[in-house]
């Protein structure tokens, strides 16, 4: 009785076959890097460049997180994490409820400090 064998290739890959894709990886970031430069200033564009038209979207962004909206937003966040946190008995919904509120309550100093303590580095 001959049994039945499959000709499909198997997708399990080795280690040195993951290796070498990591390899490949490692080496398409690395010729990006090199062959797109120009993308690492994308923040130091001047008042003509990409920078300037994409500030008022980056202003009604932070009216709104800042406003009204913002606030009504981040309690309900609160409130969601709390109550999250009450019916799973679980502090770890309970922190993450109260993170994500005061994240979105800070978020426009949090995004300044990381994005703009580079910019007087490159001289914009």
């Amino acid at each position: 009785m001959m049994h039945p064998t499959s000709n499909a290739p198997a997708t399990d890959l080795g280690a040195s076959q993951r290796r070498q894709l990591g390899m490949f990886a490692l080496l398409g970031v690395l010729l990006a890097l090199f062959v797109i430069p120009d993308q690492a200033f994308a923040g130091s564009a001047t008042s003509t460049g990409t920078a300037a038209a994409l500030d008022p979207v980056w202003q009604m962004l932070v009216d709104f997180t800042n406003g009204t909206l913002g606030r009504i937003i981040t309690l309900l966040i609160i409130v969601v994490g709390i109550g999250a946190g009450i019916l799973t008995q679980s502090l770890g919904a309970f922190a993450v409820g109260i993170g994500a509120g005061i994240g979105l309550s800070f978020a426009e100093e949090i995004i300044n400090a990381l994005f703009g303590a580079a910019l007087p580095v490159i001289g914009a």
